[in-house]
């Protein structure tokens, strides 16, 4: 049920000749050309069911570029990868997992240059990690959904909220945010009151997909949505924004309103900027969810999600779905038995 690895459980110890020949993939200290010695090759096979060769596969299928991968491990089961491209496009990939019962996700990070943003190496290492989580025998691969347009882009991705680690006052406060924005959408026209609607529903962020659905269908921004960048605070979107801040004790309490119109205002400009740069379209969930970000995962047991997941991502290449006995509304009963919708 679910996401299955197709990728075998090694059935026989690891040795030097498994990692000789393998460009690209060093383990613990054989960078320099050294052998692996022995208690390295202990470590591999206490801990690690699969084979170099099947953990090197895996990134370089995803990821077009050439690469270099290093991997450590500790007598703990604590592992360390870190990836880098031989030209230079991947600045940081690091991926930290404690291998020993029971098995965590210690870090996940990854960075690349400026020139490469729009290349989809994160979205590639995004894929290749989540298929090599699988493989090594996970639930779920959890990380946090952020930075600028992270929370944006994974929930369209069909990355799930994770209630067990995210805070309660942080929901709020990205439920207060969201609903901001999308009354000040409707009252300037922007988007319309049944979309209002719609989207007022998911913001409340009652169940795992509501973010993916807020993001499921894309509203694009009209340009009169978007401050003039001469006088960014008198413009009707920013004024609006602030009055509805000033009527919600929720903003009192943390933002100054017009601090927050203001720095909406900037933003709605910037990205608009950026999107005419690019020749793409600038949506009303891209611009929501800009700045924000959540605490995700991917429950490798949900078949709904990791067809949708696996469908952004162009298909999964070493695993199956299947959805026998699958149903969410029982699996998640939990967190919240019914979407409300306003």
């Amino acid at each position: 049920m679910g996401y299955q690895s197709r990728i075998r459980r090694r059935e026989t110890d690891v040795t030097e000749d498994d990692f000789c020949g393998l460009r690209g993939f060093y383990f613990n200290g054989n960078d320099d050309g050294n052998p692996v010695n022995q208690s390295a090759l202990a470590l591999w096979n206490d801990f690690v069911p699969l084979y170099p060769s099947d953990i090197l596969q895996i990134f370089q299928s995803w990821i077009p570029n050439d690469i270099r991968i290093k991997m450590d491990l500790a007598c703990s089961g604590n592992m360390r990868l870190s990836l880098k491209a031989y030209d230079g496009s991947i600045e940081d990939g690091l991926l930290q997992l404690k291998l020993s019962k029971p098995m965590e996700i210690i870090e996940s990070f990854f960075e690349v240059k400026e020139d490469y943003k729009n290349h989809r190496l994160g979205t590639a290492w995004f894929s290749a990690v989540v298929e090599l989580h699988a493989a090594l025998g996970f639930d779920r691969f959890t990380f946090i959904a952020g930075r600028q347009d992270g929370a944006h882009a994974w929930a369209r991705k069909w990355a799930y909220i994770d209630f067990e680690k995210t805070i309660d006052a942080e929901l709020s406060h990205l439920r207060h945010r969201l609903g901001l924005r999308i009354e000040a959408a409707i009252e300037a026209g922007a988007i319309s009151l049944e979309e209002g609607r719609k989207l007022k529903g998911y913001a409340r962020l009652q169940n795992p997909d509501d973010l993916c659905r807020f993001c499921e269908e894309e509203i694009v921004l009209p340009d009169f949505f978007i401050p003039e960048k001469e006088d960014v605070s008198r413009h009707y979107t920013v004024q609006s924004l602030k009055e509805l801040a000033v009527d919600n004790r929720h903003f009192m309490d943390r933002d100054k309103p017009a601090v927050f119109a203001n720095a909406e205002g900037f933003k709605l400009k910037r990205m608009w900027d950026a999107s005419v740069c690019c020749g793409k379209p600038l949506s009303f969930q891209r611009y929501a969810l800009q700045l924000e970000s959540y605490h995700a995962y991917i429950d490798f047991s949900d078949p709904v999600q990791m067809q949708k997941t696996g469908k952004k991502l162009g298909g999964w290449k070493f695993g199956d779905v299947t959805d026998a006995g699958w149903n969410f509304q029982t699996q998640y009963e939990n967190v919240a038995a019914v979407r409300l919708v306003v």
